[in-house]
């Protein structure tokens, strides 16, 4: 048996899943766009995925914060203004 804290998330089992478009990226246009949703309780982010050398990367530096990637978790790339344009919301 795992140690590891049960992880609730929105799931679209039971039609619990709700997302809102916030924004995308500024300078994309019509489909593939880095963009932010917003759901109870949270965000989902959608970008690329990371490939296995950065997510390692990110992995380590997770790990020297106590901060590792869980089972399940994976990394993605956003662009920064999609991020950065919450500092304004």
């Amino acid at each position: 048996m795992s140690n590891e804290p049960v992880r609730t998330h929105p799931t679209t089992e039971g039609g619990t899943m709700n997302p809102r478009f916030m924004w995308k990226d500024e300078s994309s246009g019509a489909g593939d766009c880095h963009a932010l949703y917003e759901v109870d309780g949270g965000y989902i982010l959608v970008g690329d995925i990371l490939d296995g050398e950065a997510l390692a990367a990110v992995a380590a530096v997770g790990q020297d914060n106590n901060s590792g990637i869980g089972a399940g978790e994976t990394g993605i790339f956003i662009k920064a203004n999609v991020i950065d344009r919450l500092r304004n919301a």
